[in-house]
């Protein structure tokens, strides 16, 4: 089949997705208000939290995430609805890739932003920077729903779950599990070292990731373009289509 290269890339490149989101993880709970940018569970935690011990000012991190979380998801599906919905490159459909060229535009402005600060943002500016690195985890999530198998790439409960129960029957794990869980731990433990001892570079790295994703996939895509177009061999007649004699012919 002419989508197996592409598709056995599939696993590996969720899990550089998975290092974006726990790179902009790692940089929000220490640089950003302490909230997560993609662990809603998480977020709506620390909210309740907060209005359980009538904490007015740590509960506005937490909601400006979700509230992010959420704008992105609906953000990114309305871009893949743009897009149709296309069989070519079934695996990982172009509408997939055009949600992540908006998440890189974002996080692009936000590495602008972050240097300007010399990463150090507060009050009103973190909160914003956090709403808007939210707003492309959610819309990274709606690109994988596009994705076949729709992978996770910002929460990791469900991958980690579906491993252990894969091991405990004896079953092949489902690498786009491993690859995802390996890469937020990576990405997460980068950023976490880049905001303690080189902070300015901190969100970096889930610029770059998603964006060798994207470059992965256009290539992908010009592939799979030129194979839709390019024309079909044409078979050779049979040797059974002979023409017969007329009836009553000697």
């Amino acid at each position: 089949m002419r989508d197996r290269p592409a598709e056995r890339r599939r696993p590996g490149l969720t899990g550089v997705l998975a290092f974006a989101s726990g790179s902009l993880d790692a940089v929000a709970l220490m640089g950003l208000g302490g909230a997560f940018t993609s662990v809603v569970t998480g977020n709506l935690v620390f909210t309740g939290r907060a209005l359980g011990t009538w904490s007015g000012a740590s509960v506005a991190y937490p909601v400006a995430a979700v509230a992010g979380f959420m704008g992105g998801v609906a953000v990114g599906t309305w871009v893949a609805g743009l897009a149709g919905s296309g069989s070519s490159g079934a695996h990982w459909p172009r509408r997939a890739t055009r949600v992540l060229a908006l998440e890189s535009a974002i996080l692009l402005v936000l590495n602008v932003v972050w240097l300007g600060y010399g990463g150090r943002p507060t009050g009103v500016a973190a909160g914003l920077m956090l709403f808007f690195a939210a707003l492309a985890l959610g819309a990274q999530s709606a690109a994988a729903r596009n994705v076949g198998g729709t992978p996770s790439t910002t929460y990791l409960t469900g991958a980690l779950t579906t491993l252990i129960e894969a091991l405990c029957r004896g079953r092949r794990a489902d690498p786009s599990a491993v690859y995802g869980l390996v890469g937020l731990v990576s990405g997460a433990a980068i950023s976490a070292a880049l905001v303690t001892s080189l902070r300015p570079a901190a969100l970096l790295p889930a610029l770059v990731a998603v964006a060798v994703v994207i470059a992965v996939k256009l290539h992908d895509h010009g592939r799979e373009k030129h194979e839709d177009v390019e024309p079909r061999p044409q078979e050779p007649p049979s040797s059974q289509s002979t023409v017969r004699p007329p009836a009553g012919a000697a």
